[in-house]
């Protein structure tokens, strides 16, 4: 049965929600219709004009030539430069790193608001974007519930040609990819589930989910835990990519208990060229 016909034309709005979020949670894929004890996905539908969807389409192709244009021109920048950007010293080797003259990052999302002038950009989060599995999944389900048309429909292929577009540049730089892992804090449904999401439709063979606290870092490797072995030793090997739901602006604050710079740690093999990371710098 499609979810089009669970919605009855007489049934209350608390009726309508969990007939489309009932099931999604089920499935296992978009849990987080509710966060921190309110409603956060909604049962009903806000149309867009074809006309408007192309505007926002255009205008996130030409932001984004914008923003890999500044890219190529920051990362030539002196340290006063980036650190008059805000940008943590920790980071600056790895923020010099560049593999894609074109395309600013890997996934990306644009916030934009539609005014009587136009379009207007809230923000470009172009590092560790989340609503993808609301925009790529949940809001499938929305619309068929409805009977309407996904504006999204067929998009999420894009994610594999994305994915393997951005290793075979790593390669191509000298990079192993043997293993690759995709990594978030397993406590935050919201994080965790966007990685998963991510993971599954990377088409990655191999590739596994570690949560960050089980990741290690020693020497020149990041180490993580396999999931597929009972063997504690044989079970650990090292990260040549990580897909990391974890800022870098973060990552050069994480210290470990006993205050040993972690995340400083990380960054250095970042910028030694032995991790490549996902989103790129």
């Amino acid at each position: 049965m499609s979810m089009a016909k669970t919605l009855r034309s007489d049934a209350s709005y608390a009726e309508r929600r969990e007939a489309i979020y009932g099931p999604l949670r089920q499935e296992g894929v978009f849990t987080w219709d509710c966060l921190y004890g309110q409603e956060y996905a909604l049962a009903g539908l806000h149309r867009l004009e074809r006309a408007q969807l192309e505007e926002m389409r255009r205008a996130a192709e030409a932001l984004g030539r914008i923003y890999a244009k500044t890219v190529r021109i920051v990362q030539q920048g002196e340290p006063a430069l980036l650190a008059e950007l805000g940008l943590p010293p920790a980071s600056f080797g790895v923020i010099r790193l560049r593999f894609d003259e074109d395309i600013p990052t890997l996934i990306g999302r644009f916030d934009f608001v539609l005014t009587p002038q136009g379009l207007k950009m809230l923000e470009f989060n172009s590092d560790t974007p989340t609503g993808i599995v609301e925009a790529f999944h949940a809001n499938g389900r929305v619309c068929a519930a409805y009977g309407e048309e996904d504006p999204n429909e067929g998009c999420s292929g894009a994610f594999r040609q994305a994915f393997k577009r951005m290793l075979d540049l790593y390669r191509e730089a000298g990079y192993a990819s043997e293993h690759v892992v995709f990594s978030s804090l397993d406590w935050h449904e919201e994080d965790a589930g966007t990685t998963r999401y991510l993971l599954k439709q990377s088409g990655i063979a191999g590739a596994e989910f570690a949560a960050l606290s089980d990741l290690r870092v020693e020497g020149d490797r990041i180490w993580a835990q396999s999931s597929n072995a009972g063997d504690e030793e044989a079970a650990r090997y090292p990260i040549d990519v990580l897909y990391r739901l974890h800022a870098i602006e973060k990552l050069a604050e994480d210290r470990d208990t006993d205050g040993y710079p972690t995340g400083e740690h990380v960054l250095e093999l970042i910028a030694e060229r032995k991790l490549a990371i996902m989103n790129p710098p």
